[in-house]
């Protein structure tokens, strides 16, 4: 198989159920992309998913790695709190709430102890556990790309 790639693909979910426009996006990319390279594909973990769910992984990853991560679900006590504390933060609230020192420290171990030649960030979240000075090559995949060019023109 000539070209073989070795991608790390970071997200914040685990695609199953495949029912929104960019677990759908992402879900089929990696399906194609899985035939003839060898991804590892590291999610925060929510607990929703259930055992099933990360059975099915098997479908766009050779390897699933999942860090568990929890957020304050909108409009509860633990979210507004988590809005105010945000307020002395540089990040905004969509990119904070995705912070895990478990993913990060996951992405480090993962690159010292493999060889990838490239990371994949899909959408800008999980971006904000990535390490600065690695030496790997490294894509923000932003989906929603498209809507920008459409709505400019």
């Amino acid at each position: 198989m000539a070209g073989l790639l070795r991608i790390l693909w970071l997200k914040t979910e685990l695609l199953h159920p495949v029912d929104k426009g960019g677990r759908i996006r992402t879900y089929n990319m990696l399906r194609e992309l899985k035939r003839d390279h060898e991804i590892t594909y590291l999610a925060l973990d929510d607990g929703a998913s259930g055992p099933n769910e990360k059975k099915l992984a098997t479908e766009y990853c050779h390897e699933l790695i999942c860090v568990p991560h929890r957020t304050a679900p909108k409009f509860s006590p633990g979210f507004y709190r988590d809005l105010v504390a945000n307020l002395a933060s540089p990040l905004p609230y969509f990119m904070k709430k995705y912070e895990s020192k478990g993913m990060r420290r996951e992405i480090e171990r993962l690159l010292k102890e493999q060889k990838f030649d490239v990371m994949v960030c899909d959408f800008l979240q999980p971006s904000v556990n990535v390490p600065a000075n690695l030496d790997v090559a490294t894509v923000l995949f932003q989906h929603n790309v498209e809507a920008m060019i459409w709505k400019r023109h």
